[in-house]
């Protein structure tokens, strides 16, 4: 196995600074140069041995150790990698420029020392490099190519993507090229169809029925300062349905399996990217809150109740806190995450709920989410919905990758008890934004939700209660996103038959424009599902709406009488007659008669429904 070794030495919770200067770091993403800026707060050293060091420029080292993969399989044989050792080095804060680089050359000079590369800051995340790059063969008769170029720089093979077999990682240890310059020598041959560095991501951020009554996202009653009906409108969907079995899975830290409020509830195949194994770990509580968001038990007497309380949850877990709780660091590899998403939609994911997002845009995690969209749910695709991303009060409120990387992804904001696009005024009190701009899809509660959780007895937001634990106001983007993934459940319930862009288009045509008193609303370029506004997209979830929507349409012949139509229904005959009939403002009806159409007094038509009728 190959051993690969972090130094951390210091964890800052607020931005770290960033050394002015000029640089040309850069790596290609869709063939744009994506510029990185030079984080001047550590350095990342790359060996191919262990670095034994006293104390120098005041740094005071702890090392921490991870397993990679080591083994590549390919042609038919088993190729060892040799042990390397990535190291990060903490530099003391407010340094010059001429400093940082007498530190960057004492390193250069250690025996063993192959790279020493900067760390960076791409979209505000902290990224370092890992001493290894992804390419993509545009077919797999360029592997020949492949390894020819690896050979030309001393670089080596170590694995191909079980779930994308065109994608490679190879190791830049012991070659000539450090990382960021090897990924953008491979992309300019253009010999390949992509080629990145692997970075260390951290802190991708996870946006911080006994409760039923504080459950103001389901129902809300005004309490604490909120407005009525300012929710999803979820009861009445429960009418049609709870979504028995649909299976969502969550790509997360890990669900609690055993939880009162979820565990009969929990789907036969769960994943862990970093172990590459079934769940035998939960890395934290923020996994367990989204899975009580979707899919706690309804009516068990204990607890919350779930957006869709009959569905199936898919735990596929990605973070790997065993390595670095101690500093509150959460790093992540691009192959990681993609891994998680192709496990998912490969393992029968109806919907994929990704409650987390930023640090380097990479083709790798493109693919997978372009190939759950297109191949899961035998080619129908699996819905996928992502968190838009939170933004500190002064921060950057523009929606976080991967959100913002397909339009085909549902992007989802959060929204305050008030109807407000959660920011640091709305009615809440709490101090942080929810991100928007031009990729915002759709809006849902995201402040104040009670849900399942861990016990945690740091957190005063969470209780014990009836043998389980429960986050009693958990909040972000992280927790606005689970709710369009319960309800996307829900609609795929009453029709397993409709394709992602149906079930996208049905929740955002059916959203509700609320609080018009704040945003304009209107026709925009590329957004075809009615009015749109850039902080709030098409408007607050209605779940109701959404599943009425979703209902096949119905084909009737002959002379029909309806006592309620609600949905797409397409009615044909000689003479049809319509009385005692109530068609909601999501409808669509349909009538083609030979004869006569006969419409009643006592139909009730809510604005907003679409009536057609046409007679021969």
């Amino acid at each position: 196995m190959k051993n690969t070794i972090i130094i951390f030495l210091m964890f800052f919770l607020v931005v770290p600074p960033v050394m002015s200067q000029d640089n040309d770091y850069f790596y290609y993403y869709n063939g744009q140069k994506n510029y990185l800026q030079i984080d001047s707060t550590s350095v990342m050293v790359l060996s191919n041995d262990s670095i034994t060091m006293s104390k120098r420029h005041g740094l005071s080292l702890k090392w921490m150790t991870r397993n990679d993969l080591s083994e590549f399989s390919g042609n038919d044989r088993q190729r060892s990698i040799s042990t390397s050792t990535v190291s990060l080095f903490n530099i003391p804060q407010n340094i010059s420029k001429d400093d940082y680089n007498i530190i960057v050359e004492e390193f250069k000079k250690i025996k063993g020392v192959t790279h020493v590369l900067p760390s960076f800051r791409r979209n505000g995340c902290r990224i370092d490099a890992t001493g290894s790059i992804y390419v993509k063969l545009f077919s797999e008769d360029d592997v020949k190519l492949l390894e020819q170029m690896a050979n030309d720089y001393e670089m080596s093979i170590v694995e191909k993507n079980r779930y994308m077999p065109l994608w490679y990682t190879l190791s830049c240890v012991n070659s000539s090229l450090d990382p960021i310059a090897a990924a953008n020598l491979f992309h300019e041959t253009k010999y390949f169809e992509h080629a990145e560095p692997a970075f260390y991501m951290y802190n991708i951020s996870q946006s911080n029925d006994t409760f039923y009554e504080d459950q103001w996202n389901l129902k809300n009653r005004g309490l604490d300062g909120g407005i009525s009906n300012i929710d999803i409108n979820i009861e009445s969907a429960w009418n049609i349905t709870k979504g028995g079995n649909v299976v969502v899975a969550l790509i997360d830290n890990g669900i609690d399996m055993e939880h009162p409020d979820l565990e009969d509830n929990i789907y036969d195949v769960s994943f862990d990217a970093v172990t590459e194994r079934p769940q035998s770990v939960v890395w934290g509580g923020h996994g367990t809150a989204c899975a009580g968001i979707i899919g706690a038990i309804q009516n068990n007497g204990v607890g919350v109740s779930g957006v869709a309380p009959e569905c199936k949850l898919m735990s596929i877990s990605f973070c790997n806190v065993s390595i670095l709780a101690a500093y509150g660091i959460y790093v992540n590899e691009a192959s990681m995450l993609a891994n998680a998403i192709n496990v998912a939609w490969n393992c029968d994911a109806d919907v994929i709920s990704n409650s987390w997002g930023g640090g380097a845009e990479s083709s790798f995690i493109d693919n997978a989410i372009s190939a759950a969209l297109t191949q899961g749910r035998g080619g129908l695709g699996s819905v996928v919905v992502f968190s838009a991303g939170n933004a500190e009060p002064n921060g950057n409120t523009r929606v976080k990758y991967p959100a913002n990387s397909n339009p085909d992804i549902l992007c989802v904001g959060a929204l305050s008890p008030c109807g407000e696009r959660k920011n640091p005024n709305s009615c809440d009190g709490e101090q942080w934004h929810s991100c928007f701009g031009s990729e915002l899809d759709i809006m849902a509660p995201g402040v104040l939700i009670p849900t399942t959780y861990i016990n945690d007895s740091g957190n005063s937001s969470v209780v014990h209660s009836e043998g389980g634990y429960y986050h009693t106001a958990f909040n972000g983007t992280s927790a606005a996103c689970p709710h369009v993934a319960g309800v996307a459940a829900l609609m795929l319930k009453v029709n397993p038959e409709l394709t992602v862009k149906e079930v996208n288009d049905l929740i955002e045509s059916t959203a509700n424009k609320v609080r018009a008193d704040l945003y304009s609303y209107s026709i925009s370029p590329n957004r075809t599902n009615g009015t749109w506004h850039n902080e709030v997209g098409y408007g607050l979830l209605d779940a109701a709406s959404a599943v009425r929507a979703a209902r096949p349409l119905m084909t009737i012949s002959d002379s029909v009488k309806f006592s309620s139509v609600i949905g797409r229904v397409e009615v044909t005959g000689v003479d049809v007659l319509l009385e005692n009939v109530e068609i909601k403002k999501s409808a669509e009806v349909t009538i083609n008669a030979e004869n006569s159409i006969t419409l009643r007094p006592s139909i009730k038509i809510e604005k907003g429904a679409i009536v057609k009728a046409t007679t021969n």
